[in-house]
């Protein structure tokens, strides 16, 4: 089994459509999973050519944040709601709601920053009913959806009971880590967890306190490369994290798209970076009013 894991997108549709491309045009894929992501891409006449067919299955796993920052919700949920095999919740998604629902607490609604409530207002007019229904029927959900068998598990956030969307421990964010680790895997169905929320890829074990070991690649912008990074040293008898990049508001400083591919026979897992055309993205974000500050996190990737 082939997992495409698809983290962060906040509404960027020219990144979401791009990486859709890159992953069907250099990964192996089951002629069911290709032609759902060549019908996906075909209203943005993009056409897409398969590196190779293969018989094992791949599943599509959104990671939560689908809409929020970026100006194209409506296309992105639409997107995801035809090709995930798998949503989870994100953050912005439950604020999107607890903003049209007057539920927000106080410590979310003042401790918000960066315009997310301003983003997300002008996201809501975007999207459609079917979609306003589609997210909605997420936030409602599980905030962990497991695969029993692989024991793989799939979350916005750290995995845990804490109604918080609680980010893990890195260099930059120490402030978390105490709070990250007690309550960190009081879920015992999984041994390996994706995430998202953070928007850098990393990966962290029990044996390190999970504090993340950053994986990042040097930007090159006529490049497209990829980091592998193999499992198998990680999966002992504890469980590990693993944190997917964001498709569509990087912050490590490389403004290009990222996802990730897990293999779970192999146990290897592929960050893969793909530049994508920033400045229609841009336009849209400046014409559509949403707030400045937000263009030059997408070009900085910061």
């Amino acid at each position: 089994m082939n997992y495409l894991l698809l983290a962060d997108i906040h509404s960027n549709l020219e990144a979401l459509v791009t990486s859709l491309k890159d992953f069907s045009e250099n990964f192996s894929l089951d002629e069911k999973t290709f032609s759902k992501i060549h019908n996906s891409l075909k209203p943005y006449n993009i056409d897409i050519t398969p590196k190779q067919f293969s018989k094992d299955e791949t599943k599509i796993v959104s990671l939560g944040d689908i809409v929020g920052y970026g100006p194209d919700a409506n296309d992105c949920t639409s997107i995801i709601r035809e090709l995930a095999d798998l949503s989870v919740v994100g953050n912005h998604e439950h604020y999107l709601f607890g903003q049209q629902d007057n539920t927000l607490t106080l410590s979310e609604r003042f401790g918000l920053n960066g315009g997310v409530l301003e983003a997300l207002a002008l996201n809501y007019k975007d999207l459609s009913q079917v979609n306003i229904d589609f997210l909605r029927n997420m936030v409602d959900a599980p905030r962990v959806i497991y695969d029993k068998d692989l024991q793989l598990g799939f979350s916005h956030a750290i995995p845990s009971k804490s109604k918080d969307f609680l980010y893990p421990a890195t260099d930059k964010s120490e402030i978390f880590r105490k709070n990250s680790v007690e309550k960190l895997l009081t879920f015992r169905d999984a041994q390996t967890y994706f995430m998202g929320h953070a928007h850098v890829s990393g990966i962290s074990s029990k044996k390190s306190d999970y504090l993340v070991e950053l994986v990042k690649n040097t930007f090159n912008k006529d490049d497209i490369s990829a980091s592998t990074i193999s499992l198998k040293k990680y999966l002992k008898k504890n469980s590990e994290l693993v944190l997917v990049p964001s498709i569509g508001q990087p912050r490590d400083g490389d403004n290009r798209s990222g996802y990730a591919v897990y293999d779970s026979k192999t146990k290897d897992l592929i960050f893969r970076r793909v530049p994508y055309d920033i400045m229609v993205s841009v336009k849209k974000l400046v014409y559509s009013g949403y707030p400045k500050h937000l263009v030059m996190r997408l070009v900085h990737g910061t």
